[in-house]
């Protein structure tokens, strides 16, 4: 089976930190979990009570691997035997989104 830790690393070495360039379609960008995936996983990362480019600018590693993990990797990577087809899928399924 292929192995998420290895996977995660190759993909959050390309995303890089924060980002909010105006003709984004994902706007405000941390590690490549967008604006729009903060206010579906409710991520309040500084406790303020509302969910804003603050909180992407916070957002630690660990909480970005979850979302990866549980939106991008478990529904279809974990079965995948090759590593090498899995990362390159898995950061393909990142850069185009995990449903259409």
């Amino acid at each position: 089976m292929a192995n998420f830790d290895l996977a995660i690393d190759f993909v959050l070495k390309h995303e890089g930190g924060y980002v909010d360039h105006k003709d984004d379609p994902g706007g405000s960008t941390n590690r490549g979990i967008t604006f729009k995936e903060f206010v579906e996983h409710h991520l309040d990362i500084d406790g303020d009570g509302d969910i804003d480019k603050d909180d992407v600018k916070l957002l630690p590693v660990n909480i970005a691997k979850d979302i990866y993990r549980s939106d991008y990797w478990t529904p279809v990577m974990q079965n995948l035997s090759s590593q090498k087809i899995a990362t390159k899928l898995f950061d393909m399924t990142v850069n185009m989104g995990a449903s259409s």
